[in-house]
Formats: structure tokens, sequence, C-alpha cells
């Protein structure tokens, strides 16, 4: 691929990502992205082979990044910690979040709204590539939630780590981040939580 034609790609992911934020996925034709991305409308399929694989690497884009720095994070927290607790994890996890909401990057932030979104209601593009690629990432979440919960079965770690996922995707629909000091409190207390 030459350089025009990865320019082409970035500007049409660009728009993508900012159309299906604005008018969802299904209203979203492709001949609209190639239009707001200055390409020709035959642009999206030659460069992705249909719009669920667009859709597919919007994500895949963003989620790489978004994976390798909570991982840091995340490593950080369970190497530098004598006791890790689930707060640290809490922090590894949303903290790149609030990064990406108040950076002047608005493509970032539509796709924070969009992964906030996929989070309350599942596209099956984003299922495949977290069954397919970041598989490994939610495990060590998963991991070191058990590590510093070992009182509560692995069953109850995960549906508890799915709820605060669903809870804090729903504050970040709220762009002014004035939930996040309430979700955090609540978050945490339904994690650790006895029984």
């Amino acid at each position: 691929m030459n350089t025009r034609q990865k320019r082409t790609k970035e500007r049409i992911l660009d728009a993508a990502e900012l159309l299906f934020e604005e008018r969802g996925f299904e209203s979203t034709s492709t001949r609209r992205i190639a239009e707001a991305a200055n390409a020709n409308s035959a642009a999206p399929n030659f460069h992705f082979t249909s719009k669920e694989n667009l859709i597919k690497e919007v994500f895949r884009r963003r989620m790489g990044p978004l994976v390798e720095q909570r991982m840091s994070l995340l490593t950080s927290v369970l190497k530098n910690q004598d006791k890790p607790d689930v707060a640290a994890i809490y922090d590894s996890f949303v903290d790149p979040l609030i990064e990406l909401r108040q950076g002047s990057d608005k493509n970032k932030q539509a796709f924070l709204l969009l992964l906030a979104r996929n989070a309350l209601a599942p596209r099956k593009e984003f299922n495949e590539l977290l069954e397919t690629e970041l598989m490994d990432y939610v495990t060590a979440y998963a991991k070191a939630l058990q590590q510093v919960l070992p009182h509560l079965k692995p069953r109850t770690i995960s549906l508890r780590f799915d709820l605060a996922m669903a809870t804090i995707a729903r504050a970040f629909n709220d762009p002014e981040g004035n939930m996040d000091k309430v979700v955090k409190q609540f978050v945490l207390a339904g994690l650790t939580a006895d029984t």
C-alpha cells in the first residue's frame, strides 16, 4: 500500500469514527463515509471489503493502543505494590479512558463514546475482535482481580467485572465527567462486596 492509499484509509477511518458516533452504525452508509473522507465512493470497500470490516477496524485501531496502555498500567500496579488493591486495578482500567475524554482529539472522543455504547449494546464486530485479539487483556484483568479478591469465585469476579464495565461505559456517556467519583465508589463497592 502506497502513502496515498494509507492516507485515504486513515481519512476513511476518521470519517467513519465520527459518523458512527454521530449517526449510529446502521444509519451511516459507506457512501456517506467516503464523502466525508473526501474519497472515491468505492474506497471504503476497496480498503475494508465491507462495512462490517470497517466497523471492526475502527475499533481495532484505537483498542490496540488503549489495551497497551492499560496493560502497562496494570503490570506496574501488580509489580510495584506489595499488595495491589482493587482501586489501583480500577484506575489502570479507567485512567486511559479519562485521558481520551480530556484530550482535544475529536476522533478519540468519538471513539470513547462508540466504545461506551458498545459496552451497553455490544456489536458482533467488536465481540469478534474481543474473542480473537483482546481476550488475553480481559483475562489479565480477571486474574488481577482474582489475586486481590481470592475469596470470590472466578465466575463471580467475571460477572462483577462485566457489570463494572457497563457502569463505567454509562458514565462515559456523560462528556463532562461529572459521574467519575460516584462511579468509582459504586464500582469498587460492587467489586469488593463479600458475597
